[in-house]
């Protein structure tokens, strides 16, 4: 039996080539190191179990790139016969329900999943805050909240239960876990990854993502979770870019709070070929637009609760008694929303696309801004009704996340230095549509050139040299 996990999927695939062990040996290692340390972890939802009668296990095979490889996901992904839980609590048997695509694709390529995680009820909600399941802990500090809606997933990879996760994203519901986390977090181009069988909240927006401890990591997940003709077009898309080249423009905004204003103006010292910049055109007018979709779309998603009309994609008995005043709130407000309006903004969203790209990405590869819009707060801080809430800090979690959705760019999220109290803060990362390979691969470089992560952890939680994040700045 392994007595340490290798650091990374890369690492774990020499090994395997190697024939130190069998993709079997490695899960059934990955599988009861999760179950005996996850227990009674509120982000671990269900430990599944492995077929290891599968002969496929017997020995690694170069043509399945996640031979071995143990991964938990966000329960929002349909199971072989069971539906997802959303966050709520429920389970259910769905005889003939076929596994999630993308889930079905990492099957193929040798991933197992080990467990299902913790999500904001319905996904929604930008906290771990679930009175159904119980609220995640962070585990770089227990008084730190943990980002939503995918927080079961940050918390199992900054824990180095799995090697990576499948998350979705409609304003930030990976973004915001990875960087609470310290972890690396991609929202995908929208539509790159196939989202079928997976639960919708407002399709316009939303993008099924991956968490992981590194690059490299999510790389390899991503390229996973797609199906061959996929892969091979996004690779022929993204062709090499030369990462020391790369063009930057940072966007700071004149507001922005302090210590994160100083933590990413030290990292951007540190890079090449970068500009400042204090607007972001259309950011108020985008991000406005964005808010409208997800309401309308959430209402159409999950108004049946509220009205009578027939439900689009739920049954209503899948719902609990009574939902979270904030997600009742919003999907009255969306029902409120005339169908026109809706329409109009996604008529408008590839104009609005080309204008972007025409000016925020105008002589540069890589769109530079904040993660949160302020350090990381503490869950006293954004939990409604409790003492201390701070609506700003609350607000500050998503304030530069749902405008990425509306335009349907893909954003990559990782850690760049710690605040006073040593929490992450964390930049977000954008690129062109179907870019998220280049993306990767250049913050891969530039991570390790700059910061000194190699291929292995990227967060001082997963790492056995905990990384001085804050050496940036000096």
């Amino acid at each position: 039996m392994l007595e340490t996990l290798p650091n990374s999927i890369n690492e774990l695939q020499v090994l395997l080539e190697a024939k130190e062990f069998t993709p079997r040996e490695a899960l059934l290692w990955q599988q009861e190191r999760l179950q005996s340390q996850a227990k009674g972890n509120a982000a671990v939802l269900e430990c599944l179990d492995i077929d290891f009668n599968d002969d496929v296990l017997d020995s690694w095979d170069p043509f399945k790139p996640l031979s071995g490889v143990g991964l938990a996901h966000k329960d929002i992904f349909n199971l072989n016969s069971r539906a997802p839980g959303l966050g709520l609590g429920l389970t259910q048997a769905a005889p003939g329900i076929e596994l999630a695509y993308p889930l079905s694709c990492l099957h193929q390529s040798g991933a197992r999943q080990l467990a299902t995680l913790n999500m904001a009820p319905l996904a929604f909600g930008s906290t771990s805050s679930n009175s159904y399941l119980g609220r995640c802990v962070n585990p770089l500090n227990s008084n730190a909240v943990v980002g939503g809606s995918s927080s079961g997933s940050a918390v199992a990879v900054a824990n180095s239960w799995v090697y990576g996760s499948l998350g979705t994203d409609t304003a930030g519901s990976i973004r915001i876990p990875a960087a609470s986390c310290g972890v690396v977090g991609l929202k995908t181009s929208h539509g790159l990854v196939s989202s079928q069988g997976c639960a919708p909240l407002a399709p316009a927006l939303d993008s099924v993502g991956v968490l992981a401890r590194n690059f490299t990591d999510a790389r390899a997940v991503l390229l996973s979770a797609l199906s061959p003709k996929l892969t091979q077009a996004l690779e022929k898309k993204n062709q090499p870019l030369q990462a020391q080249s790369a063009r930057l423009r940072c966007f700071i905004p004149d507001h922005l709070d302090a210590e994160v204003s100083s933590a990413i103006l030290g990292f951007c010292k540190t890079l090449d070929h970068v500009s400042i910049t204090h607007d972001l055109p259309q950011f108020q007018t985008l991000s406005q637009h964005a808010e409208v979709v997800m309401l309308a779309q959430l209402a159409q998603t999950h108004g049946c609760v509220f009205s009578s009309k027939p439900p689009p994609f739920n049954d209503l008995g899948r719902y609990p008694d009574t939902l979270p005043s904030a997600l009742a709130e919003s999907a009255l407000a969306g029902l409120a929303i005339p169908q026109s309006w809706l329409e109009e903004l996604l008529t408008r969203r590839l104009k609005s696309l080309q204008t972007f790209l025409a000016t925020a990405f105008e002589g540069v590869d890589f769109l530079i801004l904040p993660a949160l819009a302020t350090a990381l707060p503490l869950v006293h801080e954004v939990e409604l009704g409790a003492a201390g809430f701070e609506a700003q800090k609350l607000l500050g979690l998503h304030r530069y996340m749902g405008f990425v959705n509306y335009l349907g760019l893909p954003a990559l999220v990782a850690p760049v230095a710690t605040d006073r109290r040593g929490l992450p803060v964390s930049v977000q990362v954008l690129a062109k549509p179907d870019q998220d390979l280049n993306l990767l691969d250049w913050a891969h470089h530039q991570w390790s050139k700059v910061l000194g992560w190699p291929g292995a952890s990227v967060t001082a939680a997963v790492s056995p040299d905990p990384l001085a994040f804050s050496s940036v700045l000096s």
